[in-house]
């Protein structure tokens, strides 16, 4: 018998095989919706730091790559998962006076990504709750 376990925290569960196959089929429905709102979302925030970043030229400037949007799906596993991919490893010491002496990739990316998370959470639970309603 198959078996699925989803873990959050400390929290865990395991599902048998029938359900296992009812959860990755709805899973597998919310991905493009989920993709599409993290790349939405950090599409946003990206331009948001590349137009606030506090200097216009230089190694943190060019450092600041545009992130990669991943998606899989393996046994036991699903991610769906979207991220910022910063070439100067040093950017995350940086205080810029123009941002109040903060650094800019906490209060540019970081901060703004954080503070997604309800909104993303809230909208992949509907999502799944509406796929689930129609199956």
């Amino acid at each position: 018998m198959g078996r699925f376990v989803a873990r959050s925290g400390s929290a865990s569960v395991t599902l048998g095989s029938g359900v296992e196959d009812a959860v990755r089929r709805l899973l597998g429905a919310v991905a493009p919706t989920t993709t599409k709102v993290l790349e939405q979302t950090t599409d946003l925030i990206y331009a948001r730091a590349e137009d606030g970043w506090p200097v216009k030229t230089g190694r943190s400037k060019a450092g600041l790559d545009h992130y990669t949007a991943v998606t899989s799906s393996t046994p036991g596993r699903f991610v769906v998962e979207s991220r910022f991919v910063d070439a100067v490893p040093y950017v995350v010491f940086i205080k810029a006076k123009k941002l109040g002496g903060a650094n800019p990739w906490q209060r540019l990316i970081a901060s703004p990504l954080k503070d997604k998370v309800p909104v993303l959470a809230d909208t992949l639970a509907k999502e799944v709750a509406a796929s689930w309603e129609k199956k």
